[in-house]
């Protein structure tokens, strides 16, 4: 079985077509993420001239991950499960999509986790730029200043695992400061 990965994403400086546009891939019903994915890509959904293109590899290439589903969508969000990455080539896609919806100024955000988690990480985009940091698990104390699970000893020696009371905190600490990373970038790109 293949691990979620749960990605949150959010967009500023949307136009009101842009923001139709996520509400209507809404209303499919977050049982049908393919139809909304065929609508990011402009694919007529169950034609039967387009069926067999939309095939494993034409996933991995176009969305990024074998499967996806839409778990939430407002008119200025999105949070989607995907299996074993997050599906960075579905929103560079969507972000494409969105800005040609009247929205020059269009900024995405997402942040994601592996469900293990083996690796935590953000991604934006803002006009012809994007922001990209992925961090593996041999990386989270150097990164992220702490790890999701604390190693425990038993009183008869046994070791074991438990959740990390302080994990949260620090990595909504390690996703904020990478968000001010990437204002910092669009700043430069203003310039």
């Amino acid at each position: 079985m293949a691990n979620n990965v749960y990605t949150y994403t959010s967009f500023e400086s949307m136009s009101e077509e842009a923001s139709d546009f996520l509400l209507k891939m809404g209303e499919l019903g977050l049982e049908n993420s393919n139809e909304g994915v065929c609508m990011v890509y402009d694919i007529p959904y169950n034609d039967p001239s387009t069926e067999d293109k939309i095939n494993y590899d034409w996933w991995i290439e176009n969305v990024g991950a074998k499967w996806m589903t839409f778990e939430d969508i407002s008119d200025n969000s999105l949070f989607t499960v995907s299996a074993w990455s997050s599906p960075i080539a579905f929103y560079d896609g969507l972000f494409e999509k969105l800005k040609s919806l009247n929205s020059p100024e269009l900024l995405m955000w997402c942040r994601y986790d592996d469900e293990m988690p083996n690796f935590v990480g953000v991604y934006g985009r803002y006009k012809n730029t994007d922001y990209d940091e992925c961090v593996e698990d041999g990386y989270y104390k150097d990164c992220i200043g702490d790890v999701p699970y604390n190693t425990i000893t038993d009183a008869e020696g046994q070791e074991d695992c438990e959740w990390s009371d302080t994990w949260d905190d620090n990595l909504g600490t390690f996703y904020e400061k990478e968000y001010g990373f990437f204002q910092e970038m669009i700043e430069e790109y203003n310039d």
